[in-house]
């Protein structure tokens, strides 16, 4: 195929062990594949929702603070925020100079009060001397003026509860608020995070990929290699055998070349042994004629 020698290698991250993630493989494989889907669903809708919650002890030390921060029955609902070490609630540099900027504002304005006191003193004075020049009013009953304290300090005291009781649900308002936004904030910038999580996650992928496609080419590469190599030692291997197969021709008609002159130097040394042993009669062309020499007489004689 495609991959190669790797088509039947094992993956290298195929058996890492995770002892947890291998439980729930296992308890999912044993239970019903529906059961399985709605405990998943489940506990997913409650992990959503407790990343949504405002967490009660973080809260509660959120109310301290704003408390603990209260001046004059005015107080800031963003007190301690700093300090809770949620994201996005660190102030940056132009809310600093912004809020630098109207901190100066308000000292400016606390000098005109001081002006205006001083003129209002003469109209002050001028009351009071009105009142005392009035004609006394004649004293009330002593049992009136009883009832009338009495319900004059359970009017004051139902007052101040209520007070209190409207403080402290705004308070609560308040501060329900200002972690809400700074959660919301967190949650943004979480999310800003993660998809830049996800987008190096994935560009890491992707370059994961990319190297395994280089190393994959590069087998491809050397098992083109070795299959050219291969078929180089195959041809070798062919050609070997047959040289072989001639040489062993060659060797053959050497041998029955041999056998052949052997055979052949046989029967001519038979042929030559055989006319020895059998006499034969001369033939007429064999039988030697008289020399004239032999009858005429030398002229020496």
């Amino acid at each position: 195929g495609a991959l190669g020698p790797l088509a039947y290698q094992p993956i290298p991250f195929s058996k890492a062990g995770n002892p947890i993630m291998s439980t729930v493989a296992f308890l999912a494989s044993v239970v019903d594949p529906r059961v399985a889907a709605s405990a998943a669903k489940a506990a997913m809708e409650e992990f959503a929702n407790i990343k949504d919650e405002v967490p009660a002890a973080l809260m509660d030390a959120h109310i301290k603070n704003v408390e603990a921060s209260t001046t004059d029955g005015k107080f800031d609902p963003a007190a301690g925020l700093v300090q809770s070490g949620i994201a996005g609630t660190v102030p940056e540099k132009d809310e600093e100079a912004e809020k630098e900027k109207k901190e100066g504002e308000p000292s400016k304005e606390g000098e005109d009060p001081k002006q205006n006191g001083e003129e209002s003193a003469p109209d002050a004075s001028a009351i009071v001397k009105k009142e005392v020049e009035k004609p006394a009013e004649p004293a009330p009953e002593p049992m009136e003026e009883d009832k009338k304290e009495e319900e004059g300090v359970e009017v004051a005291k139902e007052e101040t509860e209520r007070e209190k009781l409207v403080k402290d649900a705004q308070l609560q308002a308040a501060a329900a608020a200002a972690l809400a936004a700074a959660a919301v904030k967190a949650k943004h910038l979480a999310a800003v995070e993660e998809r830049k999580i996800k987008s190096l996650v994935a560009l890491l992928v992707e370059t994961q990929m990319k190297k395994l496609e280089i190393k994959l080419r590069h087998f491809e590469e050397l098992e083109t290699t070795m299959e050219k190599e291969r078929e180089g030692l195959e041809y070798q291997r062919q050609q070997l055998i047959q040289e072989r197969q001639q040489f062993h021709l060659e060797q053959l008609k050497a041998a029955e070349f041999r056998a052949r002159q052997q055979a052949h130097q046989r029967l001519a040394a038979e042929q030559q042994q055989t006319p020895s042993t059998t006499p034969t009669p001369p033939s007429p062309q064999a039988v030697p004629t008289p020399h004239p020499a032999a009858t005429s007489p030398s002229p020496n004689q």
